[in-house]
């Protein structure tokens, strides 16, 4: 088939379906529920029926199946999900790019940040939010080693954390700062604080510590943790960075991380060393998917983040914010 006659059979399957009907596709994909989806589209549930009786005749699939008492999604309705869902942020660049404005707005931005970022970033940025955009809602959760995927996956509109220098195809990125390699943070009277760098044998002997959700479950890292002859899952994890530095007091409990991002162990009673080995590159970064280049309300708010990070996070990372007026 030539390319011609490929671009004429497409342009004719996309004649048959009502481009109406894609919205209440990705209420359904997202719902997972008649009734549901009803509600959220303001439609009566026969209407919604309806709909989905229309979107099973187009895609020969029917989509929502029972399962028990409730209703599960086929595998061709998962493998619509994320496609659906980027398409929509897409047509709403196209249509609404000139209209959407921060100060009305009542989009919602899921975001993820890493557990370092968490508590210095989220306080002055619903700040910032609730003044210039009091109707945008904002859903934040710990970025996860699954952070790029949730990106491209369209689970995640932004994430802000230690990443590795390999992206996944259709994402864009900014660097707050250059990239690093992992140190060691350790009590002043520990066996190895008073070594000047520590190495792969060193560390043996030592059980470590994480911040939940932190770098240390990237893939590369783990990697690295394997090289050392180290178990990738910590022997204790906390929520927060403070409560990690706390435990590290008076133990000899060691704790990876960057040294991109400094910080004032010494108020702990903490030193921080370097190791021999060389550890993956981590780079302090901001990621969003790529269909929300030329977003105008994303570019608002990926500036407006751009500018909290680098304010808040100076005492611990000397940030540079995005360029202005590029659009990157």
């Amino acid at each position: 088939m030539s390319a011609v006659q490929l671009r004429q059979n497409h342009m004719a399957q996309l004649s048959r379906i009502n481009l109406n009907l894609l919205p209440h596709l990705n209420v359904l994909l997202e719902t997972v529920s008649v009734s549901e989806s009803a509600r959220v589209m303001c439609v009566a549930q026969s209407t919604m029926s309806k709909i989905l009786a229309q979107l099973r005749d187009f895609f020969h699939d029917p989509l929502l199946v029972r399962k028990g008492n409730h209703s599960i999604l086929t595998d061709k309705a998962q493998s619509l999900k994320s496609p659906i869902k980027t398409l929509m942020e897409s047509m709403s660049t196209l249509f609404d790019n000139q209209n959407e404005d921060p100060s009305t707005s009542t989009r919602t931005f899921h975001i993820a940040l890493g557990p370092q970022m968490m508590d210095i970033i989220m306080p002055p940025l619903v700040a910032e939010l609730h003044k210039k955009a009091p109707g945008l809602k904002l859903d934040c959760r710990p970025a996860s080693s699954a952070v790029q995927e949730m990106l491209t996956g369209g689970d995640l509109c932004l994430a802000i954390c230690n990443m590795e220098d390999q992206m996944l195809p259709g994402l864009k990125f900014h660097d707050f700062a250059p990239a690093s390699e992992l140190s060691l943070i350790m009590d002043k009277d520990h066996p190895l604080a008073k070594k000047h760098v520590i190495s792969k044998s060193d560390m043996l002997s030592y059980s470590y510590v994480q911040v939940r959700s932190g770098f240390n479950n990237r893939k590369g890292i783990i990697d690295y943790f394997q090289k050392l002859g180290l178990d990738s899952e910590a022997h204790y994890s906390f929520p927060s960075i403070k409560a990690m530095l706390l435990a590290l007091e008076n133990t000899e409990l060691l704790a990876f991380f960057p040294n991109n991002l400094q910080l004032d162990v010494t108020s702990n009673n903490l030193v921080m060393r370097p190791i021999q080995e060389p550890s993956p590159n981590l780079n302090f970064r901001m990621a969003w998917p790529e269909h929300w280049q030329y977003n105008r309300l994303h570019r608002w708010f990926r500036e407006l983040v751009s500018d909290v990070t680098c304010h808040s996070a100076n005492e611990y990372a000397k940030a540079s914010p995005l360029p202005a007026n590029c659009g990157c």
